[in-house]
């Protein structure tokens, strides 16, 4: 099938452009023109080889949307749907009908035409889009009235481009011929040959197509000829067979089979038709070596201990065949016409010859063969990629890649035709090609993965068995002791749990410290802290940041000391004071009348002072009163008086020269 697609505005871009049609437009703007509003175009394959040098036919169904609002699915449909106009009037043309030709199209508004390529390309197919866009032609008019993808009105013509690309096209070749690419007959003998024909290309055929088989000396002459149905993309036909009769006279003879022998389909490649045999016409008997199931066509063939082995024999002389004889390995030889057929048995390589003789003499030259026989299906191994652990399981997670590898096994080994493997989740999954490593998912647990392989003999493998843990999960981390208080001899401890891999190891951090692996407990100074805790498995699963606030205390305060008491020391003082004012006052005014009139005057005028004075030190070491400090106590206050008042009380004595009265 082939379809419209958009094309370029260059000249340069590709060699798929081909003119599409001027409008030749009313003089009126905003109007189509009364006549020759024409579509013309030449229509290009891929390969850029025209599509055909003839006119389209007549009667090909088209229709032209115009949109008058900016929106394709609104687009005004002429005809409206379902009818469609047909073409005519001369080679590559399209031409709407007089009666459409006055619709009222704005200036600029885009359009597509529409029409079923099957009318063109002679290729039944679904009907087809092309976007017309204006490239203006110089020779009629200016480029600036040009608008891309629009109808642009003008009182000249406006030349308009597209490419039809074939993006579809089946293709046919022979496939499994027999017999294989070459073959022994004899003279005149009648010899099968048999194909089948398949789709390689990606579409289904329109229509049936015509397998021939012939001499290639003889073409045009056919000995036999079959009817193709359509075949869809990667189908393959039914066995068609046909019977030949070789020539009189030994030698090698040409026959040929060719798909689409009459050419009815359009292919994407025209020269993958034929398969050609190369048939030796001999006199003798021939015999050919038939390989049973399971078997493998190789440059050496491989086969199972249970491949049947049998022999087909052309008599072509006619006179039946007197015995067809055979060996192995060189081995003593077997009459095959009374034994039948047979197997190789024992691994490794062997070579079988044979011959047959017929009635009339004619014995045929030994033949051989190769063959090698594969019973050993193959091995194959689970790789478990990283992150994993292996201790108490295998354990791994979401990330950890696993593959399978198979290698096939024996003295000759076919090779691996594929691997195959099922998971358990809680049940079974069916069995799947594998393809490319895989992972698990879901919830955490054990998981079973069973696997096999197959070589292309059909040697299959018992199926293995792996046990793996999905682990996803990070470890749990408390830190203890969970409550206070605290000292700074308090040790903290973390523990960590993990139901899966085991914990790897913790690590811990203080007030946003670098990260430190935890070993042992520890302790903190006073004061408050932010202690910080994760922990991670043995599989990377690593726990989010925990962190707690703890407030460590400090040792008792000693209260503070009392403050020494000053009373008794200033009492003494203040009175050493007094006593040396009153000795000098005593001196200077004895005490006027007695005997010992100084002393006497000291003992009245000053003792009294010093004795208070005295007094108040006393009872201030002794009951704790009247302390100093304070300094503005009343400690202070008193003794400040008392020694303010016997100095007052002397030197007034000392002045006036006479005692007190």
């Amino acid at each position: 099938m082939r379809r419209l697609r958009r094309g370029s505005c260059s000249w340069a871009c590709s060699a798929l452009l081909v003119a599409l049609a001027a409008l030749v437009l009313a003089a009126t703007p905003g109007r189509a023109a009364t006549d020759d509003q024409n579509l013309t175009g030449l229509v290009y394959l891929a390969d850029e080889s025209p599509l055909s040098a003839a006119a389209w036919a007549n009667n090909t169904s088209f229709a032209v949307y115009v949109n008058h609002n900016g929106s394709w699915s609104t687009a005004w449909r002429y005809p409206a749907w379902p009818a469609w106009y047909l073409t005519s009037a001369g080679a590559y043309s399209i031409v709407l009908p007089a009666a459409q030709k006055d619709v009222k199209w704005s200036n600029g508004d885009p359009y597509l035409v529409e029409f079923d390529a099957s009318t063109i390309s002679g290729v039944q197919g679904t009907v087809d889009n092309a976007t017309s866009h204006g490239t203006g032609d110089p020779g009629e008019f200016s480029m600036s009235g040009a608008t891309e993808n629009a109808i642009v009105w003008s009182s000249r013509d406006n030349w308009q481009r597209w490419d039809v690309v074939v993006l579809a096209r089946p293709d046919y070749v022979p496939a499994q011929p027999q017999p294989g690419a070459s073959a022994r007959t004899a003279l005149s003998s009648p010899l099968n040959f048999s194909v089948q024909v398949l789709n390689r290309g990606n579409t289904t055929a329109a229509t049936a197509s015509t397998l021939a088989l012939y001499n290639a000396s003889t073409p045009a002459a056919p000995f036999a000829t079959f009817a193709v149905p359509p075949l869809s993309p990667s189908e393959t036909s039914a066995r068609f067979t046909a019977s030949w009769t070789s020539p009189s006279a030994p030698g090698a003879v040409q026959v040929v089979a060719e798909v689409d022998y009459r050419s009815e389909l359009v292919e994407g490649d025209e020269t993958n038709n034929e398969y050609t045999w190369t048939i030796d016409v001999l006199a003798g008997p021939i015999t050919d070596l038939v390989l049973g199931q399971p078997n493998v066509i190789a440059a050496v063939p491989y086969v199972t201990s249970a491949t049947t082995l049998s022999f087909s024999v052309v008599d072509q002389s006619g006179t039946g065949i007197r015995n067809t004889t055979y060996r192995v390995d060189g081995g003593g030889w077997v009459n095959y016409t009374a034994s039948g057929p047979f197997s190789s048995v024992g691994e490794g390589a062997h070579r079988v010859e044979w011959s047959s003789t017929d009635f009339a003499g004619n014995v045929e030259a030994i033949a051989n063969a190769s063959l090698r026989v594969d019973d050993t299906p193959p091995t194959t191994l689970l790789s478990v990629g990283d992150p994993k652990s292996a201790v108490g399981g295998t354990f791994v997670n979401e990330s950890t890649p696993l593959a399978l590898a198979a290698a096939d096994g024996g003295v000759t080994p076919v090779g691996t035709d594929f691997l195959s493997l099922r998971l358990w989740n809680g049940a079974w999954s069916a069995w799947a090609v594998y393809g490319s490593p895989f992972t698990l998912a879901g919830v955490d647990g054990v998981r079973y993965v069973e696997y096999r392989s197959q070589d292309l003999l059909g040697n299959q493998e018992a199926f293995r068995n792996e046990t793996l843990v999905l682990d996803d999960t990070p470890p749990t981390t408390t830190l203890s002791p969970e409550t206070g208080p605290f000292t700074p001899t308090t040790s903290f401890t973390s523990f960590a749990m993990d139901a899966g891999s085991g914990v790897s190891g913790t690590e811990v951090r203080i007030d946003g410290g670098a990260w430190s692996p935890y070993t042992t407990g520890f302790m903190m100074a006073a004061g408050d802290h932010n202690v910080s805790y994760r922990s991670v498995d043995r599989l990377g699963n690593r726990e989010q940041e925990r962190t707690r606030a703890v407030h460590v205390q400090g040792p008792p305060q000693p209260p503070p000391p009392e403050a020494a008491n000053l009373k008794p020391f200033i009492a003494a003082a203040f009175g050493a004071v007094l006593l040396l004012v009153g000795g000098w006052s005593a001196r200077r005014a004895p005490w006027p009348t007695g005997s010992r009139r100084r002393l006497r005057a000291f003992a009245l005028a000053a003792m009294p002072f010093v004795a208070v004075e005295s007094a108040t030190g006393l009872v201030s070491l002794l009951t704790g009163l009247l302390v100093i400090p304070p300094l503005l106590g009343a400690g202070t206050a008193i003794d400040l008086g008392i020694l303010v008042a016997g100095i007052l009380v002397s030197a007034y004595r000392a002045r006036a020269g006479k005692p007190l009265t």
